[in-house]
């Protein structure tokens, strides 16, 4: 049994939807410039999300 199966799918990113899921970065090994961009981009990116 597959995924799609099971009724999972993986819409277009123009499909309307109800959530948006994300991650905070938290990890400082993973970003060598500092957390403070990508947590500045991050925030900005859910702002602009939350105005839709």
């Amino acid at each position: 049994m597959t995924p799609a199966d099971l009724g999972y799918q993986q819409p277009a990113e123009w499909t309307p939807h109800d959530a948006v899921w994300t991650a905070w970065p938290h990890d400082a090994d993973e970003w060598s410039d500092g957390l403070d961009a990508p947590r500045a981009q991050l925030a900005a990116m859910m702002t602009a999300i939350a105005d839709l």
